[in-house]
């Protein structure tokens, strides 16, 4: 039997009901969110549409104003109808999820962990989750020790991060393989550590026409003690930035295409209030459109070096606190049409004024053909003696 006996008129509010009790911290549903007065957190759920009556895909976007940044998980399940496939979908979410995250809200059963970011070392609290998936799990334990390496140097200077692994294997009745291997750090793909999970998925010995899954969730809090500041506080942090794209962006689409970029970087400084968050917003915000535009032609790797003429620095984009922020900000503009009819020729400008976009002119002036393979680009950012990599 499903999570419902039939299909609610409003099934997010037994998604709601559903979180509020599966928490064992006391909350309270408002305005279909669940909020936890003592975590301070906030977690929305909502549903993505789909064609099918027999699929549910839940996104969960969890905030605390304590945090640099948020936190969101996607449940998808099919079932043998609506009902089925949420209570599913559910299932995942506060089986997998929700135990490992609160017992980080609540610092229960934390083990040490230590990264370094451009020379400083961070400790953090580390919580494992338990592996939750579909069929025979292949006595996987937990993940962690497949990529703990990798997960260490993608590791900056946030208050909190968390790992999402995914692995599957499916065999269908000829005996072929559908493999799947996923890690997401503060949900970001690393396709490197995915590989990796994939290959291990690999080695399951899977029954012809049948499936397995598993999923493991990991949550990283950051000791005080090695907590490096921000010129902005949480709370006012997000916001902030938010005017910082907006403005930023405003400038770029009335500049004449035919002017460097630079002849705004000063007007940037100004308005940001921060030497490092202007040269990010200079920087980035052109790379970041790229990336998201050029995906047939190119590849982009996930390291970026920082050059300010007497030292360089190279880090994983994963590590910089504003990098993924500032991308997102700018497509949700696009997104809700604050440029309006504009939007399509603010992101061409921003993609013409990209390195991304000069260096692949300039192989296919040499007889780059993108139909034979992706052109691979690793940013380097000259930036002033002030900046920060943060």
């Amino acid at each position: 039997m499903g999570l419902f006996s039939k299909k609610p008129k409003n099934p997010i509010d037994k998604v709601l009901e559903t979180i509020h009790t599966s928490l064992t911290v006391r909350n309270e549903i408002r305005d279909g969110k669940v909020f936890v007065p003592s975590w301070r957190v906030t977690i929305e759920p909502s549903f993505q549409q789909t064609d099918s009556d027999q699929m549910a895909v839940i996104d969960f976007h969890i905030t605390c104003p304590d945090w640099d940044g948020r936190m969101y998980e996607c449940c998808a399940s099919g079932g043998k109808d609506f009902d089925t496939a949420v209570g599913l979908a559910m299932g995942s979410f506060t089986l997998c999820f929700l135990p490992t995250f609160s017992a980080m809200m609540n610092g229960d059963y934390a083990e040490p962990f230590e990264s370094e970011f451009v020379g400083k070392t961070h400790r953090w609290e580390f919580y494992t989750g338990d592996v939750v998936g579909i069929g025979e799990n292949m006595g996987v334990k937990s993940f962690f020790d497949l990529i703990s390496e990798g997960v260490r140097k993608r590791l900056g200077n946030q208050r909190i991060a968390y790992v999402k692994v995914f692995a599957s294997k499916g065999v269908n009745a000829n005996g072929e393989s559908a493999l799947t291997g996923e890690v997401r750090i503060n949900d970001f793909a690393v396709p490197e550590l995915g590989k990796i999970v994939e290959e291990y998925a690999a080695k399951w010995d899977v029954a012809c026409g049948s499936f397995s899954s598993a999923k493991q969730f990991f949550f990283l809090k950051q000791e005080s003690e090695t907590l490096l500041p921000y010129p902005f506080s949480s709370e006012k942090r997000e916001p902030m930035l938010l005017v910082c794209v907006k403005k930023t962006l405003d400038l770029i689409l009335e500049l004449d295409t035919s002017k460097n970029l630079s002849v705004i970087k000063g007007d940037i400084e100004q308005l940001a209030g921060d030497k490092t968050i202007a040269e990010e917003l200079f920087s980035f915000l052109p790379e970041i459109c790229a990336e998201r535009l050029l995906t047939r032609q190119m590849e982009f790797d996930e390291q970026i070096m920082f050059s300010n003429g007497s030292d360089s620095h190279t880090v994983y984009k994963s590590q910089l606190m504003d990098y993924y922020t500032l991308g997102d900000m700018m497509f949700y503009l696009f997104s809700v049409g604050i440029f309006g009819e504009r939007t399509d020729e603010l992101a061409q400008k921003l993609v013409g004024y990209s390195s991304s976009y000069a260096g692949l002119c300039n192989a296919m002036q040499g007889g780059f053909n993108s139909n034979s393979g992706k052109l691979h680009s690793r940013l380097m950012f000259n930036v002033s003696e002030d900046f920060e990599i943060r």
